[in-house]
């Protein structure tokens, strides 16, 4: 929580929507794998590597974060619809695969906040040379990918608060 803390309204995010993280096996140092629920409220399942892997902390806190975003959108949904149908699937950056709107619109969603997140780290006085790295690194990708979406606004899957947060999002 140390990194997210970085971040206050990321950290208020997470401490209000996650009230259980449970650890999740990964296949190895370069793979961070995490998954939430929406039948299971405020639970995140995220990636634990073994100790002897030396894989930054910081990683552990986006997979915290991305959960928890996963968590906030489902919730927001429940409020206000974002997508009214699920006749388009279009391509996913993070997936490497169609995926239809909705899980598109969420990946979206929880990148550009974990890009706002990693954006507040980077600039902290107390970041060691190596996170700093890596979190310009997961900028650029993140960037990258979301840069894919530019169609995502015209899917007639969006309704007009979806379109309006697409296109929000994309700026």
């Amino acid at each position: 929580m140390a990194w997210i803390d970085m971040a206050p309204g990321a950290a208020r995010a997470v401490r209000a929507l996650v009230w259980s993280v449970t650890p999740v096996d990964v296949e190895g140092p370069e793979y961070d794998t995490g998954y939430s629920d929406p039948g299971v409220p405020f639970s995140i399942f995220v990636g634990a590597h073994k100790a002897n892997h030396e894989v930054p902390a910081i990683r552990l806190a986006e997979g915290v974060l991305h959960e928890a975003m996963h968590l906030q959108l489902s919730l927001i949904e429940d409020l206000v619809p974002l997508v009214a149908g699920e006749a388009e699937y279009r391509h996913s950056p993070w997936q490497s695969r169609l995926r239809p709107t909705q899980g598109v619109l969420h990946g979206l969603y929880v990148f550009k906040a974990v890009q706002d997140w990693l954006t507040v780290v980077s600039a902290g006085t107390h970041v060691d040379a190596a996170t700093l790295v890596h979190c310009r690194k997961r900028m650029v990708e993140i960037a990258a990918e979301c840069a894919q979406l530019q169609d995502l606004t015209a899917s007639q899957d969006l309704t007009s608060d979806g379109r309006l947060l697409a296109t929000a999002l994309l700026k």
